[in-house]
């Protein structure tokens, strides 16, 4: 049997400082922990997570670090692609 798989209606974009925000209640860690893990300052994580600094790469590797994720999953949390065109079957 195959099913198909529809994806979902958007809600919202989920921006880096969003998913920085979203990784770090997933994994029940504080900012203030957070802060001791990564380096960063509070105050600069919480003007990361609402979008007042940008997060730039350095910081990404920080975080990604004291998260335990790829630095991909924060800095391109919404990217997006396209489908490519699948090549036609030969007959046989």
């Amino acid at each position: 049997m195959s099913e198909k798989y529809y994806p979902t209606k958007r809600r919202g974009r989920l921006t880096p400082g969003r998913a920085l925000k979203l990784i770090r209640e997933l994994q029940g860690i504080t900012i203030n922990e957070l802060s001791k893990y990564s380096g960063l300052t509070e105050s600069c994580i919480c003007a990361l997570e609402h979008e007042r600094l940008p997060i730039g790469l350095a910081r990404a590797k920080k975080l990604a670090v004291a998260l335990n994720v790829h630095p991909a999953v924060i800095v391109f949390s919404d990217w997006k692609t396209k489908k490519r065109p699948t090549a036609k079957k030969r007959k046989s």
